[in-house]
């Protein structure tokens, strides 16, 4: 989904927010949110400094978008950000957050609740692409309710010198959630991943996939956890490729708390094929460019 082909309901462009109204939702500033709001302060205990909170409470045929840029250099984005999709909802949302080249040494912090009430469902795609000098902080926390069902694609498509990615999902009773994480990493770049869902309800289920591509002297660790604490079932899938000298380190966890649990887990790391890169040049491709092909194919697979 294209971001013209959605419905923007939050812009920032550094540290100026703007804010869009669509019917069936409410959509705040999360200090105007964080006021009204008394549930809110379990999560952060104090004010948040910027950030939106969109509470969408009927079922819409778009896909809502939010869009954060960093424009500037030396910019610091601290961003608190909640989505909640209420009971019985069935929501699309696109989330972009991408640096222009001129955002030299600027930061990205952002944390967040995505809450999918009882018997909701979301189908979240989120993009991120930052310069090489960018400092890149992320953690989300998923609340699955009963019955409540996500589908999250998360794509790096550029990454910043450092950058640590943070994801925690609770599934309730009958919850179930398609979890893809994938990204390729710039030169140099120094990548921490981790994600942990927790299969707290029965008969909940949850799908993890992550791909990653370490280049030239980047690196990757990524750890990734499922844990059962009743009858459930739950499948982790790590698979990497290694250009150059990049290291790319799968940390895959599979815990079981309740003799009932299925989990299940695969990993795989490796090396583009030689064969694979000759066949494309056999078709007019130059090697960079049979490269990058495989590569894309890889991550959107």
């Amino acid at each position: 989904m294209l971001m013209r082909e959605a419905k923007k309901v939050y812009e920032q462009m550094d540290n100026k927010c703007f804010y869009f109204p669509e019917k069936g939702v409410e959509i705040l500033s999360s200090k105007e949110a964080y006021k009204k709001y008394g549930f809110l302060k379990k999560f952060l205990p104090s004010e948040p400094k910027e950030g939106y909170f969109i509470y969408v409470k009927e079922s819409l045929d778009k896909t809502l978008a939010t869009c954060i840029l960093l424009l500037s250099p030396f910019r610091k984005q601290n961003l608190s950000n909640f989505f909640v999709i209420g009971k019985g909802i069935k929501a699309k949302a696109i989330g972009t957050c991408l640096a222009k080249k001129e955002a030299k040494e600027s930061e990205h912090k952002a944390r967040g609740i995505i809450w999918i009430r009882e018997g909701a469902s979301l189908d979240y795609t989120h993009f991120h692409s930052w310069n090489y000098q960018n400092l890149i902080s992320t953690d989300y926390l998923f609340i699955l309710e009963r019955g409540a069902s996500l589908k999250y694609h998360y794509k790096v498509m550029r990454t910043g010198k450092r950058m640590k990615i943070k994801n925690v999902f609770i599934l309730k009773a009958n919850a179930e959630a398609e979890i893809k994480l994938a990204g390729n990493s710039a030169q140099n770049s120094k990548i921490k991943v981790e994600d942990a869902s927790f299969l707290k309800g029965k008969n909940s289920n949850v799908m993890v996939g992550i791909k990653f591509v370490a280049t030239d002297t980047s690196s990757i660790t990524a750890n990734s956890k499922i844990v059962a604490y009743a009858k459930a079932k739950g499948h982790l899938n790590c698979e990497g490729i290694l250009l150059g000298k990049g290291k790319l380190d799968f940390i895959p966890e599979i815990i079981c708390k309740s003799k009932d649990a299925e989990l299940t887990h695969e990993a795989a790391i490796g090396r583009i094929a030689g064969e694979k890169i000759e066949y494309l040049r056999t078709r007019g491709l130059t090697e960079e460019e049979a490269v990058k092909l495989i590569i894309k194919g890889f991550l959107e697979g």
